[in-house]
């Protein structure tokens, strides 16, 4: 199905930066911890026969997460967007944009891209409300919220850590946990580098002591508001 990219064109300027997806996502999260069945995390694979015949219990294949890069990050973007009931394609395009803020402004055509690929592959289905997600869908959300990025470091990695912590409502309680888990330990690794590098730094400027201690404290904030992410959505379980 070619998606009409002329039909969907959307004048940017006409949109709050801060676009309903955004605002609230963590209560919408929340809220999503507790009523509403959430799908499996990820595949299982499928099940083979053990050597020992058609009686023998299958054990099924382990999943294999491949590395999430910025190429993931439209297709991530559309179904995540999709789950959080946000169905139309104008819709779609300033919502993303406002999700990483400027480390990630897809473009409406690289989003279109994306949705184009996605009803291609069966993740997206059209309905009268407009776009939703296959149960294919759900499963290749999940898999990519539960992937370990490809780098933590700078706009990438800040996108990635963005989009995976808007979309944990994908995800039942467990699945969140090993999430936020991964991301904790990234900071607590990027925030143990600087004050190493702090430690063997010969710089001794005022400003730019000014400036590390206010990235130290930035990190240390981010570790403290993912814990009490994690604390409001137990919650509310």
């Amino acid at each position: 199905m070619q998606v009409n990219r002329n039909n969907m064109s959307i004048d940017n300027a006409t949109h709050d930066r801060r676009h309903p997806v955004v605002v609230g996502m963590a209560e919408r999260c929340v809220e999503a911890a507790g009523a509403r069945d959430r799908p499996k995390t990820a595949r299982t694979g499928r099940s083979r026969p053990a050597k020992g015949g058609r009686n023998t219990p299958e054990t099924p294949e382990p999943v294999r997460r491949r590395a999430l890069g910025a190429h993931d990050f439209a297709l991530m973007a559309v179904l995540g967007i999709v789950h959080e009931g946000f169905t139309r394609f104008a819709e779609i395009v300033p919502a993303a944009k406002s999700l990483a803020g400027l480390d990630w402004q897809p473009t409406g055509d690289v989003l279109a891209g994306a949705l184009e690929n996605a009803l291609a592959d069966g993740l997206l289905i059209v309905t009268e409300a407009g776009y939703a997600l296959a149960d294919e869908g759900r499963l290749r959300l999940a898999e990519l919220v539960q992937a370990s990025p490809a780098t933590e470091r700078g706009g990438t990695g800040r996108t990635a850590a963005a989009l995976k912590v808007c979309f944990l409502g994908a995800l039942d309680g467990d699945a969140r946990d090993l999430v936020l888990d991964d991301l904790t330990r990234l900071q607590q690794g990027q925030l143990q580098a600087l004050l190493d590098g702090c430690a063997r730094c010969p710089a001794s400027g005022v400003c730019a002591r000014i400036w590390i201690a206010r990235e130290i404290e930035r990190m240390r904030s981010e570790i403290v508001w993912l814990g009490t992410l994690r604390a409001e959505l137990w919650q509310a379980r």
